[in-house]
């Protein structure tokens, strides 16, 4: 016998398989191989330096970017200014996978790397000079910008690839927290040092929560008896309250829908110019204007009664229509008002009144703030609403059993008028915070970490 028909049986009485043997020292020698490879620890710290200044640039922009655009550009609305901030996130997101594809393809992190960079050079150096185009153009000029910066910024999942790739087993670990924490280092480093804001106006802050409160506590209120109140006043059967109070609010919803889009078209832009101010106690008097045109005065014709046989799912059954004395007391001198005077105010003027104070209100109370963290004071806003929105229902609906809507339509009067004078006494102080006055000599201002003088 061969020595080499010896091995074979050696092999076959211990149960090893020629091919898996070839196999396993083909891997075996792979993961030599990768493991006697050199990391190219060169281009390893190269790509942490570039990770780490998209960092810095990243993390100076964003704090930096509304008060640049208020800056150039003072006719643009809270709304743009998301979509730059949003243009950035779709650059990066589209191009990614593109650099991903493109350094396969290539064999070589080289080309995507050169290009991307480039692009973000140019754009940054675009968006240094946008000052030199037309004001009306700024905005969009500082969009296009950000968005191929993002594209630029694509070129970080390359990084990380070439990391994995250029790194020996024993290496890897290390080369890879080399890239990935070179973004979040610039990202530390980026900001510049803590600037002195001053603190925001409370009073105005104040006025604007009491807004929210009171915009919140109208909705709520109507939506509340809104379905009894229609089938008191004008004496519907309750299949007729739920498709016709359906209907008031549909062409309410709608009319609501199409102010918005008017907002988000032009009108936004024209009120960001420094007139939310009139906006707001436009909105409120709209408010105001629809609450005193369907009070039920004195003048009105008497609230109707009476008992009907009606079919309710093949059922005979004795409803009430209109306003029953006998459980309402005051359906003794509550007057009507009339149906199509309350539906085109319903549906037109109260529809108009939400989205203008809402939208008014809150652009303007992000000004106020300033350029800070605005989580905890935007959360303030919401909790105001959601007090109004607990509190309302339980105190309209003892309101209206007891009194009916005469004093409900009072109470929202009252309020809604008292916000309003509250937006005009303090007009003047309803304005942006100038997050960085220029101070005369021995003047100074109050903020979050003690006061600024200039000597």
């Amino acid at each position: 016998m061969s020595e080499e028909n010896k091995i074979e049986l050696e092999e076959e009485k211990r149960g090893d398989d020629p091919t898996t043997r070839s196999e396993s020292s083909i891997e075996s020698k792979s993961d030599q191989d990768d493991d006697e490879r050199e990391t190219s620890w060169q281009s390893i710290y190269l790509l942490t330096a570039i990770g780490m200044f998209c960092g810095i640039q990243f993390s100076i922009f964003f704090p930096t970017l509304w008060p640049f655009l208020n800056t150039v550009d003072p006719t643009a609305s809270a709304s743009f200014f998301g979509f730059i901030t949003a243009a950035f996130s779709v650059g990066q997101g589209l191009a990614s996978p593109v650099f991903g594809y493109w350094m396969n393809k290539a064999k070589s992190v080289r080309q995507p790397l050169v290009f991307g960079i480039s692009i973000m050079i140019l754009s940054n150096i675009i968006f240094c000079f946008v000052e030199g185009f037309p004001e009306k153009q700024r905005r969009w000029v500082m969009m296009v910008a950000r968005f191929f910066i993002g594209v630029g910024a694509g070129t970080i999942g390359v990084m990380r690839a070439y990391a994995a790739t250029a790194s020996s087993l024993k290496d890897r670990a290390r080369a890879i927290t080399f890239i990935q924490a070179s973004y979040v280092i610039g990202m530390t480093f980026g900001p510049d040092s803590y600037t002195a804001m001053p603190t925001f106006d409370t009073i105005s802050v104040a006025v604007c929560v009491l807004t929210q409160f009171t915009l919140m506590f109208i909705i709520t209120n109507l939506e509340t008896i809104g379905s009894l109140y229609a089938k008191m006043m004008w004496g519907w059967t309750n299949a007729q309250a739920v498709e016709y109070t359906g209907i008031l609010q549909a062409v309410n919803g709608l009319v609501g829908v199409l102010v918005y889009a008017l907002f988000a078209v032009k009108l936004g832009d024209y009120i960001s110019q420094a007139r939310e101010r009139i906006f707001t106690i436009f909105g409120l008097a709209l408010g105001v204007l629809y609450h005193v045109v369907t009070f039920p005065y004195p003048w009105g014709k008497d609230l109707h009664f009476e008992l009907r046989n009606v079919t309710v799912h093949g059922k005979n059954e004795t409803e009430e229509l209109g306003c029953n004395p006998d459980k309402y007391r005051w359906c003794h001198y509550t007057k009507d008002v009339n149906f199509w005077i309350y539906a085109s105010m319903y549906g037109v003027v109260l529809a108009a009144c939400f989205p203008i104070v809402n939208i008014s209100m809150n652009t303007l109370f992000s000004k106020i703030l300033g350029a800070r963290r605005q989580g905890t004071m935007q959360g303030i806003m919401l909790m105001a609403g959601s007090f109004a929105r607990t509190v309302g229902p339980i105190l309209v609906s003892w309101i209206f059993q007891e009194w009916g809507p005469e004093p409900i339509w009072g109470i929202e009067i009252f309020t809604l008028s008292v916000t309003a004078i509250f937006w005009i006494i303090f007009y003047r102080r309803m304005t942006p915070l100038n997050s960085n006055p220029k101070l005369n000599p021995y003047e100074y201002f109050h903020y979050a970490k003690g006061v600024l003088y200039r000597i």
